[in-house]
């Protein structure tokens, strides 16, 4: 992903909207375009120009109410109206579906593949309703879309899942990948490919048709049209880090994940068994999952003796994969090439190329800090994902020899130093 403007502005919106998989890709187009037509000063300015947009970084009036408080938005007052505030761009996209998720309008999702539809259903729902001709200028910019920006039609097939029916056979009815099929909850969570788990009988999934290209009979970089987080800092909105933990166990069982772990947020979104089974405890999307010490900066014992936490919270900014072998075990060769293809799904959700890192280098510096994942073979992860046609040399990576270099690498010291981005390379313990 690119620079994200100052995260609060219109083209910082476009940039990082476009480039998540956080939110239905079919309903990007649309929103845009009653974005654009919310966040105008006038009928002939340019959108995100409005007080509220630049003020507020409410770009489609979002009333202020009790739910959108409990939500974390603040109060912008104009006029005599309450509306909602925003910190940047990430809260405004995330309070907007947070928005139309509540009762007042609880079918929007069943509408993904049809626009126009679904802007219709809101505003019958109430949303804006005052504006009689809100459907038909909604439409007209949607239309036209003559505001510098080159946004294509994302087509979707509806399917109803049958019985039996199972997410590679219905990828391959629409000669589609995995990835690309997906489903949109009516919370405003978006689940793609294997981050649906087991269907059932009547689900409504998307299909996103178009399949993976090859080129001259090599597989196309799937991640090639990704990028990394390019501050320094780490601040870029949205996820940045693909963490790999290990749990010393060796034994899990999908029956066992479940029932350990099983609506906990301070563990994994996956975790992948010896066989190389994955199970999903939280989709990809699932923000609120924390798992190392340096995602509760508030907690005393938690405070690094050297460095610092960042200025942001590091919760939010983390995917977090489990892989399950014993205590000085390594993972299996099953392990490593479903994580390799975890990552890679991970990296489709955010829209980013994900900095790989381990969880002993997450918590660098934090007292009692975890080694995990133990033996764990990082230029061999790498060469997996390489066999499955991903760049490596773009994907900023924790280097093997950080762990490997010396005996003493494997265990953190409470000496270390803390950094949030980690470092990747170089003697851990300088």
């Amino acid at each position: 992903m690119s620079h994200i403007g100052n995260e609060r502005d219109w083209d910082g919106l476009i940039d990082f909207y476009l480039s998540s998989h956080d939110y239905p890709p079919s309903l990007k187009k649309v929103t845009l375009a009653q974005w654009i037509l919310e966040s105008r000063r006038d009928a002939t300015s340019a959108p995100g120009t409005s007080e509220l947009a630049i003020d507020a970084v409410n770009f489609c009036r979002l009333p202020f109410n009790k739910r959108m408080e409990e939500f974390g938005a603040g109060k912008y007052i104009s006029g005599p109206t309450e509306y909602c505030k925003f910190d940047d761009v990430e809260h405004f996209i995330d309070g907007y579906y947070y928005f139309i998720s509540s009762t007042d309008y609880p079918k929007w999702h069943l509408l993904a593949d049809r626009p126009i539809d679904f802007i219709s259903y809101l505003q019958e729902q109430g949303f804006h309703s005052a504006n009689e001709t809100y459907v038909e200028d909604i439409k007209a910019i949607y239309d036209s879309f003559d505001y510098g920006l080159s946004i294509p039609e994302t087509p979707v097939i509806r399917h109803v899942v049958s019985h039996g029916e199972y997410i590679y056979q219905i990828a391959e009815k629409y000669n589609a990948p995995p990835e690309n099929l997906f489903r949109v909850g009516q919370n405003g969570s978006v689940q793609y490919g294997t981050s649906l788990g087991s269907l059932r009988t009547g689900d409504l999934l998307y299909v996103l048709p178009e399949a993976q290209p090859e080129i001259a009979g090599f597989l196309a970089d799937p991640l090639g049209s990704l990028n990394p987080c390019d501050r320094p800092a780490g601040d870029c909105a949205g996820r940045t880090h693909f963490v790999i933990h290990q749990t010393v166990d060796g034994t899990l069982t999908k029956t066992k994940v479940i029932e350990h772990f099983g609506g906990k947020r301070g563990k994994g979104h996956a975790y992948v068994l010896k066989s190389g089974e994955a199970v999903f405890l939280w989709p990809f999307t699932e923000k609120t999952i924390s798992a190392t010490k340096s995602e509760f900066p508030n907690v005393p014992k938690h405070k690094p003796i050297k460095g610092k936490f960042p200025d942001f919270a590091v919760r939010g900014k983390l995917i977090h994969v489990e892989t399950d072998y014993e205590e000085n075990g390594k993972p299996t060769e099953a392990q490593y090439n479903t994580l390799a293809k975890l990552y890679i799904d991970a990296c489709t959700t955010v829209g980013r190329l994900l900095t790989i890192v381990p969880h002993i280098e997450i918590d660098r510096g934090i007292r009692n800090g975890h080694n995990d994942p133990q033996n764990f073979d990082y230029d061999h992860f790498y060469d997996v994902l390489q066999s499955l046609g991903v760049r490596v040399e773009r994907i900023p990576r924790f280097a093997h020899e950080r762990y490997w270099g010396k005996p003493n690498y494997k265990t953190p010291w409470d000496t270390d130093t803390f950094h949030f981005p980690p470092t990747l390379t170089g003697n851990p313990h300088a």
